[in-house]
């Protein structure tokens, strides 16, 4: 191992958090920075409501962090569900964890702020929907490709894989390849 790639991985986490930079490893990507604001797809915001629903348009993740942990509106997962075409109320639902008899439930109080674990699952089906909507061409695109079998996927539906953390790291991930021509 160089010097160089140890120093690299000696980064304090405090670094990282305060400062908003990851140094890369330079074998890998030849010392690229990256800051947390690459990482925030700007669509997502306006796919939950934008400001009509949340107070500020977060900048980097641990803002997003922290709105998920304050309390994000379900107006804002409605507003998502309903500016949906071609996924239905179930296939979102199922991709959150509940069911959708708990979100007519919850339409009664649409200020109410939805759990932690709720409002993160909401943002990050955002960003992957977004994300899906520039690589693949526009939202119908993306939508249709959520519900179908991917090969790149080994034969899962993008939407299904949504339901867990690491389903949704596969997701993204086959994404920026798409993003970049690599298909296997």
């Amino acid at each position: 191992m160089s010097a160089k790639t140890s120093s690299a991985r000696a980064v304090s986490p405090d670094f990282v958090l305060k400062t908003g930079t990851k140094l890369g490893n330079p074998k890998v990507d030849g010392g690229a920075q990256w800051t947390t604001e690459d990482t925030i797809h700007p669509k997502a915001f306006g796919l939950l409501g934008g400001a009509l629903l949340l107070k500020h348009k977060p900048s980097s993740q641990a803002e997003i962090h922290a709105a998920v942990v304050e309390g994000i509106p379900y107006s804002v997962l409605f507003f998502l569900t309903a500016n949906t075409k071609s996924l239905s109320e179930n296939d979102v639902a199922s991709v959150l964890g509940v069911s959708t008899r708990t979100l007519r439930r919850q339409k009664e109080d649409p200020k109410k702020s939805m759990p932690p674990d709720l409002g993160s699952k909401t943002w990050l089906f955002a960003e992957t929907l977004a994300k899906a909507e520039d690589v693949l061409g526009g939202r119908a695109e993306a939508e249709q490709w959520m519900k179908e079998e991917v090969m790149g996927l080994d034969g899962a539906r993008p939407i299904d894989l949504l339901r867990t953390v690491q389903g949704a790291n596969l997701v993204n991930h086959f994404l920026e390849r798409l993003k970049y021509g690599v298909y296997n």
